[in-house]
């Protein structure tokens, strides 16, 4: 008797375990420091993981890169969080790209650090928006910029969303980079 009462008590606690981690769930593989303590990314967040996030390294901003998910914005406004919704979704690049380079600026405003910007699994648009604060807001080359996501498991030779990323940067890097710099140094 004493053993099933024993047994019944672990179950239980092992149930209770489980429904709190469930509800605190957290996608570690997709969140990421890009600049300790004022830039990170990942995938969208459930209420209270994106609490604890919010509460753990004291965010300023979040920018959400896909259809934002229930509540997100309800809690950033309780907790007293700039929030950002600027979708990654049209197909045409000039469109992407506009977008890409208004990311680019919230993220690097030290008035809105320490900021979170996201997507749905914190992937290809999260790439896209960290490449082009590289190559935008900090003066990387595409190629530096490639190999910091490569450093996290992008790989623009693989087919699938990780090409369609790669080629989309490389053409960012043509259109807006490199073009950039040519008419700047045009003779006026």
């Amino acid at each position: 008797m004493r053993l099933r009462r024993t047994w019944l008590w672990v179950a239980s606690l092992g149930a209770v375990v489980g429904v709190t981690a469930a509800k605190d769930q957290v996608w570690p593989n997709n969140f990421r420091t890009v600049e300790g303590g004022a830039i990170y990314r990942g995938g969208e967040q459930r209420v209270w993981p994106l609490m604890r996030l919010i509460r753990r390294h004291r965010l300023r901003t979040i920018v959400c890169l896909a259809d934002p998910p229930p509540g997100e914005q309800a809690v950033a406004d309780s907790l007293g969080v700039r929030w950002f919704y600027v979708p990654i979704n049209d197909s045409a690049a000039a469109a992407t790209f506009d977008r890409l380079e208004k990311i680019a600026g919230i993220v690097a405003d030290p008035a809105n650090q320490p900021v979170f910007f996201h997507c749905n699994r914190g992937v290809y648009r999260s790439n896209l928006a960290q490449a082009v604060y590289r190559m935008k807001s900090c003066g990387w080359p595409l190629q530096r910029a490639l190999d910091e996501l490569e450093a996290a498991g992008f790989d623009p030779a693989a087919r699938g969303g990780d090409s369609s990323c790669g080629e989309l940067l490389a053409r960012y890097h043509r259109e807006r980079v490199v073009a950039q710099v040519v008419l700047s140094t045009a003779p006026h």
